[in-house]
């Protein structure tokens, strides 16, 4: 006993001396499998900045963040998994607050069949907006949908009438799958992806833009094993909005999705749905498998967006899938090692839709 309070005692004061001297909180115990749920919960709740130190930790319960101004860094190759104690049907962490960084940190689901996704950023029952939310070089995986049902299976949920300026830079999104044999077709069970951006009221009602920047981030091995019944989606990043008529979005969405790579991503790369003011540029998309993948791109309902210089390689139905006002496409390139046609069936591979193309221009495709 002696021992460990010795070995308590010199860790504490180590940390007292860290701390006054970086402005950090060191407090978080290493241990390969510590369960830091309570105490991280007490932290934010606390403290402005922590840091957790290299290892593996489990979360067994959804954490909210409500304050504001709350750094998280991870010291080296830090691991949260969610491993909930009971039927896991919330986020890992639920922001509500403004000024919220998270750094080094790799969140993993630990194919426990989690119905939601890790992290969701905003909540419909709150009144102001989640401003100044970053996520850097981290990383989102292993995350396993329901066998009961769910469309919401993604590495983050940004709720987009409900936050300004969300930031991922450097961040990973792999190995993560949907799978419900139960689901009738079209109704959910298999929607899965890295980044799901949504609203659940028309954007044209929201007075701010929401201003979402995704650069430099690999989506990887993203995939439904729904995949050959219609409606259920696999993609790197999505969108969504109940706009009743995306002609009134005035607002400026205000999506940037820059420099990034998609591997294996089974339906989609991006599905851009309901928005405008969207910029995708320098982006890689790639299928190295020999199952033809659906849609490297798909804009639905969209307007005001540029998509330029993308290179697509590998099998795909579709190269661009495009429905909107004011497209501009430029600079679409096939890879010389793994070609893909892009330049067939571009537009309109979904013949119902009722939503007509104005002013669409494509320019340097091959």
């Amino acid at each position: 006993m002696k021992s460990y309070l010795l070995y308590f005692n010199l860790r504490f004061f180590l940390s007292l001396v860290f701390s006054l001297y970086y402005g950090i909180v060191f407090s978080l115990n290493q241990n390969d499998t510590i369960d830091i749920t309570d105490e991280l919960i007490r932290k934010i709740n606390t403290e402005k900045k922590i840091l957790i130190p290299a290892g593996i930790y489990f979360v067994n319960a959804q954490i909210i963040f409500k304050k504001s101004n709350i750094t998280i860094i991870g010291e080296s190759k830090v691991k949260l998994i969610f491993k909930s104690k009971k039927s896991i049907s919330q986020n890992m962490f639920l922001i509500y607050g403004c000024n919220i960084r998270f750094e080094n940190i790799n969140f993993d689901g630990n194919n426990d069949n989690v119905n939601v996704s890790l992290l969701q950023v905003g909540n419909q029952t709150q009144e102001e907006p989640s401003k100044n939310i970053s996520f850097l070089n981290c990383s989102f995986e292993n995350i396993k949908g329901s066998m009961n049902g769910s469309d919401f299976v993604y590495g983050i949920r940004i709720l987009i009438n409900k936050c300004q300026n969300v930031k991922l830079k450097n961040c990973t999104f792999r190995n993560i799958s949907a799978y419900d044999k139960d689901s009738k077709e079209g109704f959910g069970g298999g929607f899965c992806g890295g980044v799901f951006l949504f609203s659940d009221e028309p954007l044209e009602n929201v007075a701010f833009p929401s201003n979402v920047s995704i650069e430099k981030c690999l989506f990887e091995n993203i995939f439904t094993e729904n995949f050959s019944k219609n409606g259920w989606d696999a993609d790197g990043i999505r969108t969504y909005s109940t706009n009743t008529n995306p002609e009134k979005l005035k607002i400026k969405s205000g999506l940037k999705i820059i420099n990034n790579k998609f591997i294996d991503v089974q339906k989609s790369a991006m599905k851009i749905c309901s928005m405008n003011n969207v910029k995708i540029l320098n982006n890689s998309i790639i299928n190295n498998s020999n199952q033809e993948m659906l849609c490297a791109i798909r804009i639905q309902w969209g307007k005001n967006i540029i998509v330029k210089n993308t290179k697509i390689a590998g099998k795909f139905q579709f190269g661009l899938n495009l429905i909107g006002e004011n497209l501009k496409i430029v600079n679409i390139i096939s890879d010389k090692i793994r070609p893909t046609v892009i330049s067939k069936k571009m537009i309109n591979y979904q013949i119902l839709e009722i939503i007509e193309n104005k002013n669409i221009k494509l320019k340097n495709i091959k």
